[in-house]
C-alpha cells in the first residue's frame, strides 16, 4: 500500500500541466478573492454598523463583532478538514464557498444585527473550514515540479480582494444605492377554515449614479474653500479685538492704579486738614462751619478712595473674563 501511494504521489507530479490544473486554480483563486475580501472588510462594516447605530461605541455588540467571526473560523477550522477528507476536496471547497457566499448575501439583507451576528458567525465558519480544505487540496492537486509557481498565482488573484474592495467601497460612495423588500400573505374568505393563502413579495433596487451634475462637487468645494477663508478672517478679526480689548483693560488697570494712589494722597491731606481744624476750633480759632466743611471735605476724600479702589478691582475682573480665567 505504500509503494502504491508513493507511486499514485510521482505521477501526480509528473503530470503535464493541463486545462483542470487551470480549473482547479480558478475554483481556489475565486475563493480565496471572495473570502479574503470578506475578512479584510470587517473593519469597514464595522464603521456602517456605527453610522446606522447598530453598533454603538461602548457597547458588547460591539467587542463581540470580531470575536463571533473569528469563533466560526476556529470552528470551521477544526470540521473543516475531517469533513473533506470525508466527501472530497473539490466538493468541500464548493461546500464552503457556497456556505460563505450565502452567508454574506444573507448578512447583507439582515433585519437586524442579531440576525446579522448570526450570520457573521456563518461566514467565519465558512472561511476557516475553506482555507483548510482550499490550501490542502490545491497543494495536492498541482505537480511538485512547479507548485510554487501555481501558489503564486493563486495568492495574486486572493490578493486583488483589497484594491477590489476598496473600489467597491469607492463607486458606492460616489453612488446612491437602496433596496426594499417585504412579503405579505393574503386570504380571501375564512383563512382558518380553507387554509388557503396567497402570498406575494416584492424586492425593489434602486441605483443613482452621477454621471455629470452640473460641476456641482467642484463648486461644492470651492464654496467650501471660500468658507474656510471666511471663518480664517473671521478668527483673526476676533483675535485681533480680543487683543484689542486686553489692551484696553490694561491701560483701563494702569489708570485705576494711580486713581488709587492719587486718591490715597488726597484722603491723607482731606484728614490732615480736618485735624487742625478740630484743633482751631477747640481753641475759638475756626467756626464750626469751618469745622462741617473740613469733615464733608475728609469723607468726600475717602469716599473717592475707595470708589477708586472698586473701579479696580471691577477693571481686574473684566480683563481676568477677557483672559478666560475661571475664576472671573
Amino acid at each position: 500500500m505504500e509503494n502504491k501511494s508513493a507511486n499514485i504521489g510521482a505521477r501526480l507530479d509528473r503530470l503535464p500541466n493541463s486545462g483542470w490544473h487551470v480549473k482547479m486554480w480558478l475554483i481556489s483563486a475565486f475563493a480565496l478573492l471572495v473570502c479574503w475580501s470578506n475578512g479584510i472588510g470587517g473593519a469597514v462594516q464595522n464603521i456602517l454598523l456605527n453610522e446606522i447605530h447598530w453598533l454603538e461605541p461602548g457597547t458588547t455588540l460591539l467587542a463581540m463583532w470580531g470575536t463571533t467571526y473569528t469563533a466560526g473560523q476556529l470552528f470551521g477550522a477544526l470540521v473543516g478538514g475531517p469533513i473533506g477528507d470525508k466527501i472530497g476536496r473539490k466538493k468541500s471547497i464548493l461546500l464552503y464557498e457556497i456556505i460563505h457566499i450565502i452567508a454574506m448575501i444573507g448578512g447583507a439583507v439582515s433585519p437586524n444585527v442579531y440576525v446579522l451576528y448570526v450570520f457573521r458567525l456563518v461566514q467565519g465558519f465558512g472561511l476557516g473550514a475553506l482555507l483548510v480544505v482550499l490550501f490542502a487540496g490545491f497543494t495536492e492537486y498541482v505537480p511538485g515540479r512547479n507548485r510554487g509557481v501555481w501558489s503564486s498565482r493563486n495568492s495574486f488573484i486572493g490578493n486583488w480582494a483589497h484594491p477590489i474592495c476598496n473600489g467597491i467601497a469607492f463607486v458606492i460612495g460616489l453612488t446612491a444605492i437602496s433596496y426594499n423588500m417585504n412579503w405579505n400573505a393574503m386570504s380571501s374568505g375564512n383563512a382558518l377554515k380553507n387554509q388557503q393563502f396567497n402570498p406575494y413579495s416584492n424586492v425593489g433596487i434602486a441605483l443613482q449614479v452621477p454621471i455629470f451634475n452640473g460641476l456641482g462637487r467642484l463648486n461644492a468645494v470651492k464654496q467650501a474653500q471660500v468658507q474656510v477663508k471666511e471663518m480664517t478672517f473671521q478668527r483673526e478679526n476676533l483675535v485681533n479685538n480680543l487683543n484689542m480689548q486686553v489692551d484696553l483693560a490694561l491701560d483701563n488697570l494702569n489708570k485705576q492704579v494711580k486713581q488709587i494712589s492719587s486718591s490715597e494722597q488726597g484722603m491723607k491731606q482731606a484728614q490732615k486738614a480736618y485735624d487742625i481744624l478740630q484743633k482751631s476750633f477747640e481753641i475759638g480759632a475756626a467756626t464750626y462751619l469751618n469745622l462741617r466743611d473740613a469733615e464733608v471735605a475728609n469723607t468726600s476724600a475717602h469716599l473717592s478712595y475707595l470708589q477708586a479702589i472698586y473701579n479696580y478691582l471691577v477693571s481686574t475682573s473684566e480683563l481676568d473674563t477677557l483672559l478666560g480665567k475661571e475664576d472671573a
